[in-house]
């Protein structure tokens, strides 16, 4: 089996919004800053070993670090109402988006379509530009 068959079968699926295990935190890059944290997962039984569930729950996993990072109560008090998904990641890993829309449910969640990050970082910039004026 090669790296692109394994990657065209995980873009092939599709994000089941019914599960909620294992739950998977990939703090594999110690980002709270402990040299000790790493990646957990938790909930695991052979009901939930499918690839598909695996790449859906670290995706998931991702974007709810983010959220310990950045918490939508702090984007509502900030007065952030929508979040413009940018860059190559969401068009890689298609399950991304439906996760991003899940943890910050509430918040209107679209998808930019091809642009790269640096489109994300130019508009953020030009809001914090005109936003100061």
């Amino acid at each position: 089996m090669t790296e692109q068959t394994v990657w065209d079968k995980l873009q092939s699926y599709q994000f089941d919004p019914e599960l909620s295990s294992p739950d998977i935190s990939p703090t594999v890059f110690r980002e709270r800053g402990s040299a000790a944290a790493g990646a957990c997962v938790s909930g695991l039984t052979s009901n939930s070993t499918r690839l598909s569930t695996i790449y859906q729950q670290i995706c998931v996993g991702l974007i709810e670090n983010m959220e310990c990072l950045l918490p939508l109560r702090q984007l509502y008090t900030c007065g952030v109402r929508e979040v413009l998904c940018t860059g190559s990641m969401f068009s890689m890993h298609p399950m991304l988006l439906p996760a991003v829309k899940r943890v910050y449910s509430g918040l209107d969640v679209r998808h930019a379509g091809e642009t790269s990050a640096a489109y994300g970082a130019m508009l953020m910039a030009l809001n914090l530009s005109t936003s100061s004026e």
